[in-house]
């Protein structure tokens, strides 16, 4: 959503940082916790959303 600052940033440090740091920083979970792995198994499923 363009229009939407949030998604904007959230997209950016995506990019620029990572999905490990997204988790870290702004889901305030470790990145090698079984939560975490979950979620990166199914954004996997989900190839254009998340790129690595």
């Amino acid at each position: 959503y363009p229009q939407d600052e949030a998604s904007r940033t959230l997209s950016r440090m995506l990019e620029e940082e990572g999905l490990d740091q997204v988790l870290r920083e702004v889901c305030q979970l470790d990145p090698q916790s079984v939560l975490s792995q979950l979620i990166k198994e199914k954004l996997a499923a989900l190839p254009d959303l998340i790129k690595e």
